[in-house]
């Protein structure tokens, strides 16, 4: 009887710590961003980019503060590019007021100009597509993230 109550007490402490461990977790996570793999992997250009607010929405002209990536070797620092879908974006996708954002862009040629849109996570196996849209604010932690999918990125190629 005895060593059956001490397992009973140990499993208890055990199954408390886990608990609190999970507990720990989400307090201090739960703001984390995590940039989406698949979405960087189908974009054309991957840039931090300033974006300005109108009317409380972000604007749809960015100026590019940084390449990171580009797969026609596009150099836009310092340009002011369209992203046409830009006002579309909410907090729900990453908006959290004007500031350095990541994108993950795709570039499109119209009848007389060329624009980018906001890479769509592709769909995966099991899930409905629904064509969402993720920005990230550029954070250190953000682009810590941003850095290894970059190298993992060209190690691959």
């Amino acid at each position: 009887m005895k060593v059956a109550h001490v397992r009973l007490v140990v499993a208890a402490v055990l199954f408390l710590g886990w608990i609190g461990w999970l507990v720990y977790l989400v307090i201090h996570s739960h703001d984390e961003v995590i940039l989406s793999r698949p979405q960087f992997l189908v974009a054309d250009l991957w840039v931090i980019a300033h974006i300005g607010a109108e009317e409380g929405r972000p604007a749809k002209a960015v100026t590019i503060r940084e390449d990171v990536w580009s797969a026609k070797g596009k150099k836009l620092a310092e340009e002011v590019i369209e992203v046409v879908d830009l006002p579309e974006i909410d907090a729900s996708m990453g908006w959290d007021g004007p500031g350095d954002y990541i994108l993950a862009l795709t570039f499109h040629t119209g009848k007389q100009r060329e624009y980018y849109r906001i890479t769509a996570l592709p769909p995966s196996p099991g899930f409905v597509e629904r064509g969402d849209k993720r920005i990230y604010r550029a954070t250190g932690e953000a682009r810590v993230q941003l850095n290894g999918l970059l190298s993992e990125w060209k190690k691959s190629l």
